[in-house]
This record gives C-alpha cells, sequence and structure tokens, in this order.
C-alpha cells in the first residue's frame, strides 16, 4: 500500500475536505457511513487503502485529520450527511479562533494546539503501511488555514522529512475578500510553503468563480461550485494510486518531473470537462477534452501564459480512454506548448480506467509555469501597499511577528517571483 493521510485545516480546507470526501466515497462505492453499497473485491480494498481504513468488515473510515481553531464548520460536517464518517478522535476544533490574522495562527493560538495535532497525525500515521504523503487542504488567507495550516506544514517537515506534502492552497483574490489583511497572511503562508512543501496547487479565488460561472445559467458561483472543481482535481491526482490504468504515477513520480529547481514548486491545475448544471455525463470527444485541459482559461490559478512558458506538466486522463489515444492527441499539445529552451518538451502522462463519479473520460494537467509569478506579484503589490504604510502591522506585532518577519516573507517571495522569471 501507499497511503496518503489528507489534513485539512480552518473553514477553506475543511469545506473543501467536505465535499472531496463525498466524491471519494461515489469513486470507491461507499456510503455516507464509509460502508460499501456493493461487493468489494480485493483489487478494490487495495485501492481504497490509500485513502481509508478498514476498521471492520463492513467499515472505512478515511484517512484524515480535520483542524479549525473555530468550530463552526467541522461542527456543521459532525452534524450533518457526513456524520458517522469520520474518526472523531481525528477532529481538532478550539475556541478562540485566530481571528483571520496568520500571527495568531501560527504563534499564537497555534502553539497551544500543535502538540495535539501532531500526536494525533503521528497516531494515523502508524496505522499505514507505506505511508507515501500527506495532502492538505487550506486557505493562505485567513488565520487557521493560513496561520495554523504553515504551523503544520513546518512540523511535519521536520517529522516526516522524506514524506511528499502536497497542498492544495487557495489564494485570496482582491474582487471576492474577506479580510483586509490578507495580503499579509498570503505572503508569510507562501513563504512557509516554499521552504517546507513539496509542491503547492496554487488555486486562485477570482480564476475559480470565472470557471465556475462560466458552466451556470440561472445563477451566481458560491464557494460550493468552487470547492466542487477542487476536490475533482485533488481526485485525479491521486486516481493512478487508487484505479488500474496503462501508464500509472505516483506522487513521487510527478514530484520528480515538475519540479527542476529547489523552491520552484508552485503548481497550477486544470480539470476538462466541468459539466453545468443539467449538462449530458455522456461520453465526450477524447479530442475535445484534451484540447480543453490545457485549454489557457481551464487553469485555476491567474497564470500569464503571453509571458511565460512551461518549465514541465503532467496530464492524467481517467475513464474510457486508451494509452495508444491519449498519445495520439497529445501529439498536438505538446507542439503547442511553449516550453523553456533548456528543457524537454516530455508531458509526464497517467492514465486510468475509473473516471470520477458522474463522468466518461476526464483530463487534469499539472503545471509548472513561469507565468504563476503574476499571482505572486499580485499578492506582493497589495502587500507592499499597506506594508509601507505599516498598515494594520499593530495585529501581527502584538501577536509575535514583527515587522521583519514581515519583511523577510516578503523578500522571499519576491526572490521567487524572480526565480520563476529568469527561468523563462
Amino acid at each position: 500500500m501507499r497511503e496518503i493521510l489528507s489534513i485539512h485545516v480552518g473553514q477553506c480546507g475543511n469545506q473543501i475536505g467536505e465535499m472531496f470526501w463525498e466524491l471519494i466515497l461515489r469513486e470507491h462505492g461507499l456510503n455516507k457511513s464509509g460502508e460499501p453499497t456493493k461487493a468489494i473485491n480485493p483489487a478494490e480494498e487495495k485501492a481504497m487503502n490509500v485513502f481509508f481504513e478498514k476498521v471492520n468488515d463492513s467499515k472505512y473510515v478515511p484517512r484524515a485529520v480535520m483542524v479549525d481553531l473555530e468550530p463552526g464548520v467541522i461542527s456543521r460536517i459532525e452534524d450533518g450527511d457526513l456524520n458517522e464518517l469520520f474518526d472523531h478522535s481525528n477532529i481538532i476544533k478550539k475556541i478562540p479562533g485566530a481571528a483571520n490574522n496568520w500571527a495568531r495562527g501560527f504563534k499564537v493560538e497555534g502553539k497551544k494546539v500543535i502538540d495535539q495535532i501532531m500526536n494525533v497525525i503521528d497516531s494515523n500515521v502508524e496505522t499505514c503501511e507505506s505511508l507515501q504523503g500527506f495532502l492538505i487542504t487550506h486557505s493562505i488567507g485567513g488565520g487557521s488555514g493560513s496561520g495554523l495550516g504553515a504551523l503544520i506544514i513546518e512540523h511535519l517537515r521536520k517529522m516526516y522529512p522524506d514524506k511528499k506534502i502536497f497542498t492544495f492552497s487557495v489564494a485570496p483574490s482582491p474582487l471576492i475578500s474577506d479580510s483586509a489583511i490578507e495580503p499579509y497572511n498570503a505572503i508569510l503562508t507562501l513563504n512557509k510553503l516554499k521552504d517546507n512543501a513539496d509542491a503547492v496547487i496554487l488555486l486562485d479565488n477570482d480564476t475559480l468563480f470565472r470557471i465556475a460561472s462560466s458552466k451556470l445559467q440561472d445563477r451566481s458561483a458560491n464557494y460550493m461550485d468552487l470547492n466542487k472543481i477542487i476536490s475533482l482535481a485533488m481526485s485525479s491526482v491521486t486516481a493512478s494510486l487508487r484505479f488500474p490504468g496503462t501508464l500509472n504515477t505516483d506522487l513521487g513520480e510527478l514530484l520528480v518531473n515538475l519540479v527542476p529547481f529547489p523552491g520552484n514548486h508552485f503548481l497550477a491545475v486544470s480539470f476538462a470537462p466541468l459539466l453545468g448544471e443539467g449538462e449530458s455525463t455522456q461520453k465526450p470527444d477524447f479530442k475535445k477534452v484534451v484540447q480543453q485541459t490545457f485549454a489557457h482559461e481551464t487553469f485555476c490559478a491567474d497564470i500569464d501564459f503571453e509571458n511565460g512558458v512551461f518549465l514541465s506538466v503532467c496530464a492524467l486522463f481517467r475513464g474510457k480512454a486508451t494509452a495508444k489515444e491519449v498519445e495520439e492527441n497529445m501529439v498536438e499539445i505538446r507542439q503547442s506548448l511553449a516550453f523553456a529552451s533548456y528543457v524537454p518538451t516530455g508531458v509526464k502522462i497517467g492514465v486510468t480506467s475509473i473516471a470520477p463519479d458522474g463522468y466518461q473520460i476526464t483530463g487534469l494537467a499539472l503545471a509548472n509555469h513561469t507565468g504563476i509569478c503574476r499571482v505572486l506579484d499580485r499578492l506582493l503589490t497589495q502587500f507592499d501597499i499597506m506594508f509601507e504604510n505599516k498598515a494594520f502591522t499593530h495585529w501581527y506585532e502584538t501577536n509575535e511577528v514583527s515587522l521583519e518577519e514581515l519583511q523577510t516573507a516578503r523578500d522571499s517571495i519576491a526572490e521567487l517571483s524572480e526565480s520563476y522569471k529568469q527561468s523563462a
């Protein structure tokens, strides 16, 4: 087995986690209590062991730890349709919260609970035969997801230096903002992700809303629509570990192919096709799926494709597509992608036979593109506007984060952005 332990942190991270587990349950033929809805053969049971622990003959429990400094979202999940699914000893919710402040999540409230959190994580790791790594969902703009999330990731790096740390990190947008200090929180978190994560799949709220809205007709997009896109991407990143296929790949192989330089591990993700409300689930034209997978407007972050180049790409296809079909349709795609002159134009490919629930064929692309610096630069600009006037900095200084620490984080991300630009 090559198990993955999922860790959901903060309001955003746990809302994503809720939708992710609902999708994973359907993919593996389990009901909302974790019980099989049909007979499970040995191969299917082996696939489930990646994300689930079998606790008795008819019960599978997610390998998941849920953490928040405020109890609201987790309490709603506990009282909802999934109330019998999770191991409640893996749920940690504390009061008071982080008040949207990275410093409180990382330095103050986080310090009070980090030992308890790590003890729960350690207990889950001990149940694994061959843990592959950690899959973390969080926002980088709030307090718990950013500050406490960064603290957990820092401790994971120290405690499990040989395990892979993949994060799905939601970046704030100035058009959809919940807090004035989001840029400070985001830059501080990105600095910790740069140092401690192996791969950061950077998701942009504004871009996600645009993608979701394009599929809706009679209403505006909401966070549930965004979380659905993210959960589909998370499922597909790990599909080749869980289901049979002709060109399988694991997290380690993805990293080897996606990260050409230390630190430059911030990735963009796309998923296709996204089905609109009431849209048919009949088998789509595979060529169109491949084209949509690599369409610029499908990527879930504001990437500067015009002025940047690809450093690496992985493509993961699911459903009734043969390796021959994939190779034939990827020839034109490879030729259309603008790669850096010093890297090969190869695309790491994975193909698995089981599509997500409700789909016949899907495609996912993970791209390391120098244009990710546009997201970083946007956050740096917002940071600088406030920091030059020392606006709101007292909320950090009174919670153990100095102006020097803020400046250091800012300079680190500016260097990261410049590194991407120089890699073009």
